[in-house]
């Protein structure tokens, strides 16, 4: 992925993970929403946000681990 510009990436993780949450979403889909929206914002410079096409695209190459021993 080319990255346009980081600003902005922080503050569309978080959107992404509220927005999820708020549509009744389990933890890993706000998670994987949250990261592939924060992505999609990489590509793009100024207050411009990535499209429902585009985010959906990427959260399905969003990977998930778990941390420690679980």
């Amino acid at each position: 992925m080319e990255v346009a510009s980081t600003v902005g990436a922080g503050d569309a993780l978080v959107a992404g993970v509220l927005a999820a949450r708020l549509d009744g979403n389990d933890l890993e889909t706000c998670a994987r929403r949250g990261t592939a929206f924060a992505a999609g914002k990489l590509a793009r410079v100024g207050p411009v946000p990535p499209t429902p096409e585009r985010v959906a695209a990427l959260m399905g190459a969003v990977r998930l681990h778990p941390l420690g021993n679980a």
